[in-house]
């Protein structure tokens, strides 16, 4: 898996991933942030209503990976 997800970061231009905060997504971060550490940008979707937002676990990846976020309501 890690071979493939490095094999789709090759790029001149900064590199973006959807966290929603779900196993799937956080995983392909973390692994994404081992190569790129400063072309990885993450954007992700919160809600205002606390039992629909995945804002906690998306902050977890945030924080052990140190990449950029960009949040929408």
């Amino acid at each position: 898996m890690e071979q493939s997800v490095d094999r789709h970061l090759v790029s001149d231009a900064p590199i973006g991933l959807f966290l929603s905060g779900g196993i799937d997504s956080s995983l392909l971060t973390l692994i994404a942030s081992r190569t790129q550490k400063e072309n990885l940008h993450t954007l992700s979707i919160v809600f205002n209503e606390k039992e629909f937002s995945e804002d906690r676990y998306q902050q977890l990846i945030i924080d052990k990976t140190m990449q950029s976020i960009s949040r929408f309501l």
